[in-house]
């Protein structure tokens, strides 16, 4: 198992929601906005972010089920 996180910082004037299309393989493990967990599921690879105006920190961790390879 491979474990990804990824991190951004957005800043937005409207609420809305936002889509992210997973890696393949990829199983969700969590969703924190501003420093909060967030009960989000993955629907196939999509996974769909609320976005309240305002700036805010994301972090998302997902597992892959891959092997190493020999460049890693």
């Amino acid at each position: 198992m491979r474990e990804a996180v990824l991190k951004a910082s957005l800043r937005s004037s409207q609420g809305m929601q936002h889509t992210l299309t997973l890696p393949e393989n990829a199983v969700l493990q969590s969703v924190a906005i501003n420093g909060q967990p967030q009960p989000l599921r993955q629907e196939g690879r999509k996974l769909t972010l609320p976005v309240n105006p305002g700036k805010q920190d994301i972090a998302l961790t997902w597992a892959r089920n891959r092997p190493l390879s020999a460049r890693y």
